[in-house]
């Protein structure tokens, strides 16, 4: 019976021992093994990012700018906040807001493609008629601007004019490239662009008269 003690006390001593080595360092160590650090959520920023590039190529920003602007500022935000906790100890780190502004923006991102498709089918219906009417205001403001062809007193001014002429014939290729090319929203847009800027030419030659 004895024997039997003197073995749970050397056992129990063995135990307290172990116990006593064990710092609060190794168990943030232990911790640490077993649980491993949160990891940054890269991928899902990345992937939102390229999402990011599509829809301005797709001219979401001005189709749609609140939800464009609401999505990009909760991308923003998770971008900083990925970065504040990457400067953190590892094991206090955590990304969770990050995650949730990501997938917020992302939210915004699916249900602007839904409203992008409507209007797909709007301005594809305009397109035409917007086509036609970028045609003849640019064959028109052409046609202005030859009136005052080799008249020395707005040469000056006419160099300048002839600058936004070329602009304008480029910015009219542009939009026939992307209506052949089946991207209705951008080739409207720029249509619209040539309609402007004519109409801005138009008011700039007046002026030479």
């Amino acid at each position: 019976m004895f024997r039997e003690k003197d073995e749970l006390r050397t056992k129990r001593f063995e135990w307290d021992h172990i116990m006593n080595k064990i710092t609060p360092l190794t168990i943030c160590i232990v911790v640490l093994l077993l649980s491993g650090c949160a990891e940054p959520p890269d991928k899902a920023s990345t992937d939102l990012s390229a999402r990011f590039d599509n829809v301005v190529k797709q001219r979401l920003d001005r189709y749609l700018p609140e939800i464009y602007a609401e999505a990009k500022d909760s991308f923003d935000a998770a971008t900083a906040e990925i970065s504040a906790q990457s400067e953190k100890f590892a094991l206090t780190r955590s990304y969770g807001r990050a995650e949730m502004l990501l997938a917020f923006s992302d939210s915004l991102l699916s249900a602007a493609d839904d409203s992008l498709d409507a209007l797909r089918v709007i301005y594809a219906a305009k397109l035409e008629e917007l086509k036609l009417a970028a045609e003849e205001a640019s064959k028109n403001v052409f046609a202005s601007a030859k009136k005052f062809e080799n008249i020395d007193a707005v040469e000056e001014r006419m160099v300048v004019i002839r600058g936004k002429l070329v602009s304008l014939h480029v910015q009219m290729a542009k939009a026939n490239t992307e209506a052949i090319s089946g991207l209705p929203l951008n080739a409207c847009f720029d249509y619209e662009n040539v309609i402007h800027g004519a109409a801005a030419i138009e008011a700039e030659l007046k002026t030479l008269k």
